[in-house]
């Protein structure tokens, strides 16, 4: 069977597809989705140790409020022993007052320093929350980058499924062994592995022949498989 300009039609083909598989891995979109990954991933890592301050403080804050609860309920069991009538021995009386005012100061020594770690936590909580609402901006970006990126992935996908299917019909019309030395070639050639000859230049390599080489090529017979003496490729006159 005549399989050459089968072969060239296959050529084509593959150009194509390559064409579409290289657009395939340098959409617009999927750049778009790797840069907002990573300034997402640059502004998680900014806040991450000033979250961890922020927490740190936060539960050294909560533990000197719930010291100081834990003080004021003492103090206040203290007070009802004073004033519910069970005390009446003046010594006694005393060291539950001294023993109530200690509690208090503790109480308000507590409550301050409560109160000044509140005060340190705010600068770092501005700070988080400048950094929180970049990510949320940013997540909403690569959110809408993504699925931008999906739906270009979609639409190629259709066009390399069609594509696909044509060329294997193609290569189906192509002798085997044609085929397979086609194959070799193209995988070695940069995807090229069949040309046109146009008067004494190849369209794989774009080297003119010298005039003796094209003469011996284009004296061949039809049937024969010849090859460019430049590239090596096929040429298909």
């Amino acid at each position: 069977m005549t399989t050459f300009p089968e072969l060239l039609a296959l050529q084509a083909q593959d150009t194509a597809i390559d064409q579409l598989r290289h657009r395939r891995a340098h959409l617009d979109e999927q750049a778009e989705v790797d840069a907002a990954t990573n300034q997402l991933a640059a502004a998680q890592a900014e806040a991450a140790p000033v979250r961890a301050e922020v927490d740190a403080l936060t539960a050294q804050q909560r533990s000197l409020e719930d010291e100081a609860a834990t003080i004021e309920a003492k103090a206040a069991g203290v007070e009802a022993r004073l004033y519910d009538g069970s005390v009446v021995a003046h010594k006694e009386l005393e060291d539950l007052q001294a023993d109530h005012r200690s509690l208090k100061a503790r109480q308000s020594n507590l409550e301050d320093a409560a109160i000044e770690v509140m005060e340190q936590i705010e600068p770092h909580r501005a700070v988080l929350d400048g950094i929180e609402v970049r990510i949320t901006e940013i997540a909403s970006t690569l959110a809408d980058a993504t699925e931008r990126r999906d739906a270009a992935l979609t639409v190629v996908d259709a066009e390399l499924e069609v594509d696909d299917a044509r060329r294997a019909e193609l290569a189906a019309a192509v002798e085997s062994s044609l085929l397979a030395t086609y194959e070799e070639l193209r995988s070695r050639l940069g995807g090229v592995g069949a040309a046109r000859l146009e008067g004494r230049r190849c369209m794989g390599c774009h080297i003119e022949l010298p005039s003796a080489d094209a003469q011996v090529i284009r004296g061949a017979p039809e049937s024969d498989v010849v090859t460019c003496t430049e590239c090596g490729r096929i040429l298909i006159r």
